[in-house]
């Protein structure tokens, strides 16, 4: 009676055991949206920033997500969103004023190359 008992037990910790890993390793993915239109940026429905049309910040995220997963240089960035003027790419990344979490998710920055992922 005791050894059935027992082994009832581990079944129910081994079935908690494989529900939570399954769980784990199921985890949805976030996925970062730019509506050109309304020129809100959002995740998963949440809007995050909203953009004037023309400003740096607009000309910005609308290039990083035209490049996305794709490695952008400090260069490329100055000649086609700042027209030629020189920029910190780290200040650039926080004066789109995304939440810190988004940032540090979804650009990876390596000396002078930005890479920018849309799925966190």
């Amino acid at each position: 009676m005791l050894v059935t008992f027992i082994v009832m037990i581990l079944c129910i910790i081994n079935s908690i055991s494989i529900v939570i890993l399954f769980s784990l390793f199921t985890g949805k993915q976030k996925q970062i949206i730019f509506d050109r239109d309304t020129k809100i940026v959002s995740c998963d429905g949440i809007k995050l920033i909203s953009l004037r049309e023309g400003s740096a910040n607009f000309r910005f995220i609308e290039y990083i997500f035209e490049n996305k997963n794709k490695e952008i240089s400090l260069s490329e960035l100055e000649n086609s969103i700042l027209f030629g003027n020189e920029l910190n790419l780290s200040k650039v990344i926080s004066n789109t004023n995304l939440p810190k979490d988004i940032i540090k998710k979804a650009f990876n920055v390596k000396g002078n190359v930005l890479i920018f992922n849309d799925k966190i």
